[in-house]
């Protein structure tokens, strides 16, 4: 019995960030519907690395262990009335559509909450609900390049160096994650449900605070060195460095 035993989440996302964040909830003890299209979400076709299950690849099975799934179209009134039912019971509701989507389908956080004034309504985006990048596509690789996430690592005069882990996709989770048990928290404390907005680019910046402290109060920007340090704050030997046989991972720091 988790400490969520008894809530029940509507995880209405796709792709990596919003089925993580779902199934941390269900990891906790929450009742996960996953509501997913007729022909279902696309990572249950698409397996990343090729790699495959027995019937349902790995990759979409990584991201949404503790859920029951349920095959609906929203855009039909029929399937849309078992949504609403769904609703009427649900503790937490989270999505990632594109911009819009969510008021076309009648889903938006406006109408639920009509419906469930206790509902915890989880919004994810790539770039915020409104401003100058609302319609680009918020893509884990992109948003670590437009962040500025790429520099704290690699030797000058290199290309910027991406992560090796899904590194924007897996902070946006976790900060959507928290801000529904954040929320609902507050509904335990005053009985209202509340919208809950996370963003891919601010959740990136965010981990960032001190190189970005380092730079705006401190004057020092981000400079590589020619040498395989880490961080660009931190000099050798904290790295990865070749030997005859392998390679060693060294971490005596010395910061400068």
């Amino acid at each position: 019995m988790g400490i969520l035993s008894g809530y029940r989440v509507l995880d209405c996302s796709i792709a990596m960030a919003g089925p993580f964040a779902a199934q941390r909830l269900g990891d906790l003890g929450a009742d996960v519907v996953k509501v997913e299209p007729i022909a279902g979400e696309w990572q249950r076709h698409n397996a990343a690395g090729g790699a495959r299950g027995n019937k349902i690849n790995v990759s979409f099975l990584s991201l949404n262990r503790n859920k029951r799934s349920l095959a609906v179209d929203l855009k039909n009134p029929e399937g849309k009335a078992v949504l609403i039912e769904l609703v009427k019971t649900a503790d937490v509701f989270l999505q990632n559509y594109r911009p819009g989507v969510a008021k076309r389908l009648g889903v938006d956080y406006e109408t639920l909450s009509q419906i469930n004034p206790r509902l915890v309504y989880v919004s994810m985006s790539g770039y915020g609900e409104d401003g100058p990048y609302l319609n680009w596509p918020g893509q884990d690789l992109v948003l670590q390049g437009m962040s500025g996430a790429m520099l704290s690592a690699g030797r000058e005069g290199e290309p910027p160096t991406p992560a090796g882990q899904f590194l924007v996709d897996a902070v946006t989770a976790y900060t959507a994650f928290e801000g529904a048990l954040a929320a609902l928290l507050h509904r335990e404390r005053t009985g209202e449900g509340q919208l809950v907005q996370v963003n891919m680019l601010d959740s990136v910046v965010a981990i960032q605070m001190q190189e970005i402290s380092v730079f705006t109060a401190g004057g020092k920007p981000q400079t590589r060195s020619a040498e395989p340090h880490a961080h660009s704050y931190i000099r050798a030997p904290y790295g990865v460095f070749a030997t005859s046989d392998n390679f060693l991972v060294m971490a005596f720091a010395s910061l400068q």
